[in-house]
């Protein structure tokens, strides 16, 4: 099939990897950035799996996974030329959309799920799964080899469009996703 050979282009490699990286330095700033907020979504996990989460434990926690993904941001960044670089980044997306769905599938109700980039809190939903699955299958892309070709200037004009044309729909994913979270509550 055409899409697979595309797949395999460096240009559809580079659009991933700096799309991925961005994503995972923006997560990882943020949560740094609210690390109350964030170890208080990180309890609300522990509650609703039954797991007594100490307030040592719950503060360590709450400052490794924004490095994590900081780490992760960094690993793509070399995946180009070493594409198991991009596994760190795919496992923790793996972990994200597994603890998403069980705290879906217990039935808890937490009042944010932590993966917000706003200020507005984003309680667990069944889209945030999908949105972490779709993001699983881009990173995926990532560990398959790269067939080289000299980019030229269409091809960085076209990463740039691409870059920038996935931020604006993640974004906009992610605004109607929160919208439909405030739509239930009312």
């Amino acid at each position: 099939m055409v899409i697979f050979g595309w797949l395999h282009d460096p240009l559809m490699h580079l659009t991933i990897m700096l799309g991925m990286a961005l994503l995972f330095a923006l997560a990882a700033l943020h949560k740094l950035a609210n690390q109350a907020r964030f170890a208080l979504a990180l309890e609300g996990y522990a509650r609703a799996f039954g797991l007594p989460l100490p307030a040592g434990l719950q503060g360590a926690f709450s400052r490794l996974l924004p490095v994590l993904e900081l780490l992760a941001a960094m690993g793509l960044l070399c995946s180009l030329q070493q594409p198991l670089a991009a596994l760190p980044a795919l496992l923790l997306l793996i972990i994200y959309a597994l603890v998403l769905a069980l705290t879906l599938r217990s039935g808890t109700a937490l009042p944010d799920c932590g993966c917000q980039l706003g200020e507005r809190p984003q309680p667990p939903s069944a889209a945030l799964v999908l949105r972490n699955l779709l993001l699983v299958g881009m990173t995926a892309v990532l560990l398959w080899p790269v067939v080289p070709r000299a980019l030229g200037w269409f091809d960085l004009a076209s990463l740039l469009g691409a870059g920038l044309s996935g931020v604006l729909l993640y974004a906009l994913a992610h605004q109607l996703i929160s919208n439909h979270s405030l739509l239930r509550r009312l």
